[in-house]
């Protein structure tokens, strides 16, 4: 096992997952956001999805 490139690569695919992460959160905000206004029940689908998420 060579170490060094397995650590790299873990680096690698924690920091894409919290990029990846936040990105998705900011469009989750941004369409719940916009839903929220028109119908309650996207607003609970938005807190369960924001809920899995974090």
């Amino acid at each position: 096992m060579d170490y060094e490139k397995l650590r790299g690569r873990l680096l690698y695919a924690s920091v894409f997952s919290i990029v990846a992460g936040g990105v998705f959160s900011a469009v989750g905000i941004y369409t719940g956001g916009l839903e929220m206004l028109f119908m309650p029940e996207a607003f609970l689908n938005f807190l369960t999805i924001f809920g899995i998420i974090l």
